[in-house]
């Protein structure tokens, strides 16, 4: 019986086998909707109530990444809500409290102040609420909107791979489902403590 014979690294025209069975290229579900021409799924509202939830009760930061799960600090759609939420999190992970005034510090300590409204628009975060009893009803509706955007993204770069066929068909549909996948999986709830490594 002949013995097995690597033909990786022969060719057919140009291209090695192996570049042209099976090629992959990077699977990026992530795009750019300010290029998209609509407004994508989100509630920068909402958002603002989950922020001012927490101001009003430092330890609410807890049920909202429960609900939030391991993409928390990517949830928010707004880029100055998603900086604010991630300076809640340095804060909550190093046990320090999550009021007005450390986070006003830990944002300005690294030059995030000004960008995200500055101590205004801080301020006006704690007047959204009166109390926090709703926050993980809050924190599911933005996180759904988030799921929406993730589906939208991977449909869409599916979608392009498809029309190009850049991709070998059984790699892009194995991709996408494990992309979807995750989807599903980013929505099952979880311990603060699991999610950010306390």
């Amino acid at each position: 019986m002949q013995g097995f014979i690597d033909r990786s690294q022969e060719t057919s025209g140009p291209y090695p086998l192996d570049k042209m069975v099976g090629s992959r290229r990077g699977f990026r579900p992530e795009i750019d909707f300010s290029k998209e021409g609509r407004i994508p799924p989100c509630a920068v509202d909402v958002e603002q109530e989950v922020l001012g939830c927490i101001l009003l009760q430092g330890d609410a930061i807890e049920r909202v990444i429960q609900v939030l799960g391991e993409d928390a600090d990517m949830v928010f759609y707004d880029i100055r809500h998603r900086t604010i939420f991630k300076a809640m999190l340095r804060l909550y992970m190093r046990r320090e409290a999550v009021d007005l005034v450390t986070l006003s510090d830990e944002l300005k300590r690294n030059e995030e102040l000004e960008r995200v409204g500055g101590n205004y628009h801080i301020a006006e975060l704690s007047n959204k609420v009166a109390t926090a009893a709703n926050v993980e009803y809050y924190a599911i509706i933005i996180k759904e909107k988030y799921l929406y955007r993730r589906l939208i993204s991977v449909a869409t770069q599916v979608s392009k791979l498809s029309y190009d066929q850049s991709v070998d068909v059984f790699d892009l549909v194995e991709q996408a489902s494990q992309e979807v996948f995750k989807i599903s999986q980013a929505g099952i709830k979880k311990k603060a403590s699991d999610i950010i490594g306390l």
